[in-house]
């Protein structure tokens, strides 16, 4: 259903959203970016206490405006805005915008033929690559992801690695970076609906650890699980929509502890959480 997202600057009309949104901090600043009821992203900003009109096109200079059928996904490098989204050809695509150049042009990614299904990007905390990339293939379930390393000409991206044979799902998978360049991933099981994880260490020969429940007596979830980096001495936080309401769990050294259900959270279908810096 389209959102309306506010538009503070006078006689602007609101924009209109299909879909989640992307929303990064870059400095001070928010950074939003979106697919619009047409079907091409937008992005807009929010300073000063207000929001821009929202309505600055993704798209270089000259080139026609990005568009796709999902919603994009967004992460910050520095001073650098990266926008992730799949394209209509059911390619994967890459732009970066900068406040003092703008957009500087979509990259495709080699080999990423895509499902439609919203990708998720982060930017990691170390390591030789400053972003992760998660994404479904085209034909099937299956989750590929690849990384981009700074450099001259904006830096490249890596080929697709498989996470796992097992790995699959219907639904956009949520990450968290991990101290050491590493990374957890969440997401529903694609025939089961229960919520699966896998960690990712850029070290390791597989740098995908075989998927496994996030914990023993997982049940199916309402919505597709969401993680966000530690806080209080533990690495990751995640949130599950369970039967009996949201649970919230922790990971520590590459283990989940014993779920803690909110109150008065049943019959809830979707929860997102997020830590402060």
């Amino acid at each position: 259903m389209p959102v309306a997202v506010p538009a503070l600057s006078g006689s602007v009309a609101p924009a209109v959203q299909s879909g989640a949104a992307g929303l990064a901090a870059l400095g001070a600043d928010a950074e939003l970016v979106y697919r619009g009821s047409n079907t091409d992203f937008y992005h807009g900003i929010y300073t000063a206490g207000a929001w821009g009109p929202a309505n600055d096109p993704v798209m270089a200079s000259g080139e026609p405006e990005d568009t796709g059928p999902s919603a994009p996904s967004v992460a910050v490098v520095g001073s650098t805005l990266y926008a992730a989204y799949d394209g209509n050809d059911q390619g994967l695509y890459v732009e970066s915008w900068t406040s003092a150049g703008g957009w500087a042009g979509a990259v495709p990614i080699a080999g990423a033929g895509t499902s439609g299904v919203p990708p998720t990007l982060i930017a990691l905390t170390s390591g030789a690559a400053d972003l992760l990339l998660v994404f479904e293939v085209q034909t099937t379930n299956d989750l590929f992801s690849v990384t981009h390393t700074p450099g001259s000409g904006g830096g490249t991206w890596s080929a697709p690695v498989a996470v796992d044979p097992t790995a699959n799902t219907a639904n956009a998978v949520s990450l968290a970076p991990l101290t050491g360049g590493g990374a957890v991933m969440v997401y529903l099981g694609a025939l089961n609906s229960f919520p699966y994880f896998s960690i990712y260490a850029p070290a390791g020969a597989t740098p995908w650890t075989v998927p496994a429940s996030v914990y023993p007596s997982s049940l199916a979830l309402a919505s597709a699980p969401t993680v966000a980096p530690g806080v209080c001495n533990v690495d990751a936080i995640a949130a599950l929509t369970e039967p009996a309401g949201v649970e919230i769990v922790s990971l520590k050294s590459g283990a989940w502890g014993t779920p803690v259900l909110l109150g008065g959270t049943g019959a809830t279908t979707y929860a997102t959480i997020a830590t402060l810096p």
